[in-house]
């Protein structure tokens, strides 16, 4: 951030522009908590994962931004932070949720849109991340087939490249 313009395409919503969100410095400590470990960060602060499994964009991303118009995000985004990173990721789902709201934010500059309700993960490992993303995505069953394989494939090479052995 800060270092200019660049574009956000998770693949599951319209390309988003995070480099023009915000003009101030990025804030990537969460205000206090506010229900049972949840807390608010800058939108700015967040990017979609990118190594979703969903490759196709969510039918669903108008209603969903609708909704986050009308209601407010009515559920945290799941975070998390690599080491070292200066940004946090969504954890486990929420990636069209996080482009809906940014997308408002960028549209309106209405404050409301300004912030996320978050639960903050630590960081495990890209693995966790990813099986993350796989669960919330086949809970709610709206892979497509091509982006679940895809996405149990791409688990399986993290899980052989994190324990350096090949899984049959």
């Amino acid at each position: 951030f800060g270092a200019g313009p660049t574009a956000v395409a998770p693949n599951d919503g319209p390309v988003v522009d995070t480099g023009t969100v915000m003009p101030e410095e990025s804030s990537l400590t969460p205000t206090a908590p506010i229900d049972d470990g949840v807390t608010m960060l800058r939108i700015a602060d967040i990017q979609p994962y990118e190594k979703n499994p969903r490759q196709a964009a969510n039918p669903l991303f108008d209603t969903i931004k609708a909704s986050i118009r009308q209601r407010g995000m009515d559920a945290p985004l799941k975070v998390t932070r690599r080491p070292g990173a200066t940004h946090y990721v969504v954890a486990a789902g929420g990636n069209t949720r996080l482009l809906a709201q940014l997308q408002l934010w960028q549209e309106t500059a209405d404050p409301r849109f300004e912030t996320v309700p978050v639960v903050t993960k630590a960081w495990r490992s890209e693995c966790d991340v990813l099986a993350g993303h796989l669960i919330e995505n086949e809970q709610r069953s709206d892979l497509t087939f091509w982006d679940k394989a895809r996405g149990v494939v791409a688990l399986k090479t993290e899980l052989e490249q994190e324990g350096a052995a090949a899984l049959s």
